[in-house]
């Protein structure tokens, strides 16, 4: 694993502990549960070298925008940085 895929790795894991702390208080919420098994895969595919066009972080902003419109979450922001990580990252490769 190189330097950036670190990176990203590391931010993946941010992002997963915040919505396992999310999910502690809101366990039934679909969005909830797929962004965090999105987020659980895509560790999983860097951590293996899988295809890292199989990562399907992209748009998880928008989606959790969608269905909570809380615009002041932290976690808005860890998810786009783990979003721009993995655009540098597939697009230099």
């Amino acid at each position: 694993m190189n330097s950036k895929e670190e990176e990203l790795v590391e931010q993946i894991r941010i992002v997963i502990n915040m919505l396992q702390k999310r999910l502690v208080s809101d366990p039934n919420r679909p969005i909830l549960i797929t962004l965090y098994n999105r987020y659980i895969r895509a560790e999983e595919i860097i951590t293996n070298c899988g295809e890292k066009n199989k990562i399907m972080i992209k748009g998880s902003c928008r989606a959790y925008l969608d269905a909570f419109s809380d615009y002041d979450n932290p976690i808005l922001s860890e998810m786009n940085k783990s979003e721009r990580l993995l655009n540098e990252l597939t697009k230099n490769n």
